[in-house]
C-alpha cells in the first residue's frame, strides 16, 4: 500500500477554521469527508456539517459543500442544537453511509450553560440527493441516567449484522440546579 499526503481543501479565514475532518470510502470508490466550521473566538462554537466528495477513491475531491440538513436547529426553549464531532462510516450489511456524533447546544451563539443534555445524534447519507437525512437522537432507555451520553469522535465497525460504535461517553445523571 502506498500512502500520499495531499492538501484537499482549506477554509481558514482568520476567525473560523474547519475541524473534525473525518472520512470514509465505499467499495465502489465513492468517498466523503465531513467537517465543520469552528469559530476561533469562542469555546466549542461549531456550525453545520460540510462535506467533500470523491468518486475515484479520493484521487480528486469536490469543493467543501454545506449540508442542507445537518444544520443548527432552533429548539422550543430558544436554544440551538447541532450535531458535532461526527464520524461517517460505510455499513456493508446495508450499503448505507452512516454518521454518528454528539449533540451540542447553544444559547445566543455560545454553549448553553450546564446542565445541558449531550446525546448521540445520527444520520444516513442519501446518495441520490448527495446530502444527509435530518439527524435524529439515539433513544436511550433512561433519559436521566443517560443525560450526558454522546458519541463524539467515535469509531465504528461492523460485526456481522451489528454496527458497534465506540466512544459513547460515560453516562451521568442530570444534575439539579439551585
Amino acid at each position: 500500500m502506498r500512502i500520499e499526503l495531499d492538501r484537499i481543501a482549506t477554509g481558514f479565514s482568520g476567525g473560523y477554521c474547519y475541524t473534525h475532518a473525518r472520512g470514509m470510502a465505499a467499495p465502489d470508490g465513492f468517498s466523503l469527508i465531513t467537517t465543520q466550521r469552528l469559530r476561533l473566538s469562542g469555546c466549542d462554537v461549531f456550525y453545520g456539517m460540510e462535506m467533500l466528495f470523491s468518486r475515484d477513491f479520493g484521487r480528486t475531491w469536490s469543493p467543501i459543500t454545506p449540508s442542507a440538513t445537518l444544520i443548527r436547529r432552533k429548539l422550543p426553549d430558544g436554544c440551538e442544537q447541532a450535531i458535532s464531532d461526527a464520524t461517517p462510516m460505510y455499513h456493508r450489511a446495508t450499503g448505507k453511509i452512516l454518521l454518528t456524533g454528539h449533540e451540542v447546544r447553544y444559547q445566543d451563539d455560545v454553549l448553553q450553560k450546564p446542565p445541558r443534555p449531550r446525546r448521540t445524534l445520527w444520520s444516513v447519507f442519501d446518495r441520490e440527493k448527495m446530502d444527509w437525512l435530518p439527524y435524529r437522537a439515539l433513544e436511550m432507555p433512561d433519559p436521566d441516567l443517560y443525560f450526558s451520553c454522546g458519541n463524539g469522535c467515535g469509531q465504528c465497525w461492523e460485526l456481522a449484522a451489528i454496527c458497534w460504535c465506540r466512544s459513547i461517553s460515560v453516562p451521568g445523571r442530570r444534575r439539579k440546579t439551585r
